[in-house]
């Protein structure tokens, strides 16, 4: 016959009675020492009262997780609250699904600091970085993926930690220390293609934003041939091209980056260098976005698209920069100077309108395919400004430099552009488009169990 378990609390036994004296909380509130019930294991059993050769029953033996009983006064009104870990995991859950971010860190670190022991501590360690991800406190998420991989560095969790850490750093525009936690996941063992790729294209993320372009662009290079590898072996599936597209739009970058580098400096041949290898870099860019575009991931494809028409603005407003050449400084060359941007002016209003087709054609695609992203609103922008810089409204000019301002010809820093086109070019990011890696972590169910 089995009994059922009857928990007794022995008001002599002092570790379970509350503190003999309740201490004084400020302003008037008293405050009842926690009680911790801890009840680890316990044996009931019972033998059979029958006769002789009836056999005895086995016992049951009951595992309870520790029990935290609070009591607090409000006045003549006592509240009472009794949880244990999983109930204290539930809550900030809950919390947390309910965007309750404050209550979730408050339930999470109350579970870690009273029942450090618990699996669901372990959890709670990771779900920390999750919330401060959410709050968008980026150095403290970083550090609660820190201690998770310190603590529990067998952890099946422990991989994504690491992913989460280096993203964590990335927002932080932390880029040297998020590299070096790609580097050490890329060396990894148990990663997936889809693991390599991210880590790999994450880690050439890093390297663009320390100004290595060289690096950044091998690295970009390993995903394609990783790629190629996978699809000549056909070992191993990926789950999602995101990444590949990412990586494709990082190329574009880096050409885009080197394009804008290039100075434009007279003799007239060293000019004719300068400008050839602008171009040759900016179509090399064109070529490259418009391959990640092909991908078809709406953010990626939208964003390269808008880059694209960015690339002809940002041209244009490159040469129209440039002084006017040494032979047409002084004061009595003011209406050569004048022709000479007028000219200059028209010459390059075709790199204005490939800049023009190009952001209207993105909004065309995307508004067609009900796409709806920021770097759709930002062509919508873009061709404002673009049309009221090609086609100005009856009875207005184009604003034109004036040509009784003092000639910048022999000022050997480049000249603010005299038409911008108003548009700034956007960093690439790494946000919400990317595949979802960021579950809660869960602990393996329930501690109450009977052996």
């Amino acid at each position: 016959m089995h009994m059922d378990p009857v928990l007794r609390l022995d008001p002599s036994s002092a570790a379970h009675r509350p503190s003999a004296a309740p201490e004084r909380a400020p302003k008037g509130r008293w405050r009842y020492v926690s009680a911790l019930l801890v009840v680890s294991a316990f044996s009931g059993c019972a033998t059979s009262r029958g006769g002789a050769g009836e056999a005895r029953s086995e016992p049951v033996r009951y595992d309870m997780e520790p029990v935290e009983i609070t009591a607090t006064r409000e006045g003549a009104e006592v509240t009472v609250d009794a949880y244990d870990a999983q109930e204290l995991f539930e809550r900030a859950s809950q919390a947390y699904a309910e965007k309750r971010f404050d209550d979730a860190l408050g339930h999470y670190r109350r579970l870690m600091k009273s029942f450090a022991s618990s699996a669901q501590a372990k959890a709670a360690q990771y779900n920390l970085g999750l919330v401060h991800q959410d709050q968008g406190q980026w150095a403290e998420a970083a550090a609660e993926f820190r201690r998770f991989i310190d603590a529990h560095p067998e952890s099946p969790d422990v991989k994504d930690a690491y992913f989460q850490l280096g993203i964590s750093l990335a927002e932080a525009k932390q880029w040297l220390p998020s590299e070096q936690v790609f580097v050490t996941l890329i060396e990894r063992k148990d990663l997936t293609a889809d693991d390599r790729v991210e880590a790999l294209t994450r880690r050439a993320v890093a390297r663009y934003n320390l100004d290595d372009l060289d690096t950044a662009e091998y690295v970009l290079r390993e995903v394609f041939f990783f790629k190629r590898r996978l699809e000549v072996t056909n070992e191993e599936r990926l789950d999602t091209d995101y990444f590949l597209a990412l990586a494709q739009l990082m190329l574009g970058e880096i050409s885009h980056k080197r394009s804008n580098a290039v100075p434009l400096r007279w003799p007239e041949s060293q000019m004719k260098k300068d400008l050839e290898e602008k171009a040759r870099q900016l179509l090399e860019a064109r070529r490259r976005y418009i391959d990640a575009v092909r991908y078809g991931n709406a953010r990626i494809a939208s964003m390269a698209a808008f880059q694209i028409g960015t690339l002809f603005q940002e041209f244009y407003d490159a040469v129209m920069a440039v002084p006017e050449p040494t032979d047409l400084g002084g004061d009595d060359k003011l209406e050569q100077r004048s022709v000479y941007r007028d000219e200059l002016r028209d010459r390059l209003r075709i790199v204005l309108e490939k800049a023009l087709r190009g952001h209207e054609h993105n909004l065309e695609l995307f508004e067609r395919l009900g796409v709806e992203t920021e770097w759709v609103t930002k062509s919508r922008e873009a061709i404002d400004k673009l049309r009221s810089l090609l086609f100005p409204a009856p009875g207005l000019e184009a604003a034109r430099p004036d040509p009784k301002a003092p000639s910048n010809a022999n000022d050997e820093r480049p000249a603010e552009p005299p038409e911008p086109t108003g548009t700034e070019r956007p960093a690439p990011t790494l946000d919400g488009a990317a595949p979802e890696r960021r579950a809660p972590s869960a602990p393996p169910g329930p501690a109450r169990r009977v052996l």
